[in-house]
């Protein structure tokens, strides 16, 4: 077994609301986390910015996003991202074809990571509530 494992509501959601979905094996998931990286953290690590957009305005930019073919997964114990994560926890992984929707209250509680396929955008939600943990939308300067 692979450190990328199943994550049972995020199937849920994306069987009701995309139109076809595979998980991620644990080579594209290094991939996919490698190539997020590189084109997100300068912005993520950095002072807030016009890339970023956090609230209820990411919400509302990540909507008008959709239908998309996306990458959903999560980055437990990720220094940059909007709420701190347990390191521990295991990783999951998948390639949604044309998302049409947002389950947001999943994507929260999975502490989900939503990005475009090319890597246009992103979109990282949280469990957590309040000023330093809300989600993040952050669109690729090299667009």
């Amino acid at each position: 077994m692979g450190f990328v494992r199943e994550h049972r509501d995020v199937e849920t959601w994306l069987t009701a609301s995309a139109a076809s979905w595979i998980p991620l094996t644990d080579a594209d998931f290094r991939a996919i986390v490698s190539r997020w990286e590189d084109a997100f953290e300068i912005e993520l690590s950095g002072p807030h910015s016009k890339f970023i957009l956090h609230g209820r305005n990411a919400l509302l930019a990540m909507e008008r996003e959709l239908p998309a073919d996306v990458y959903v997964f999560n980055l437990p114990g990720y220094p940059h991202l909007p709420a701190s994560t347990d390191a521990l926890e295991r990783q999951y992984g998948y390639l949604a074809k044309q998302l049409l929707r947002i389950d947001v209250r999943i994507a929260n509680y999975a502490d989900a990571i939503v990005t475009e396929a090319t890597l246009r955008f992103t979109c990282l939600y949280t469990h957590e509530a309040g000023v330093l943990a809300e989600p993040m939308y952050v669109v690729s300067k090299s667009m």
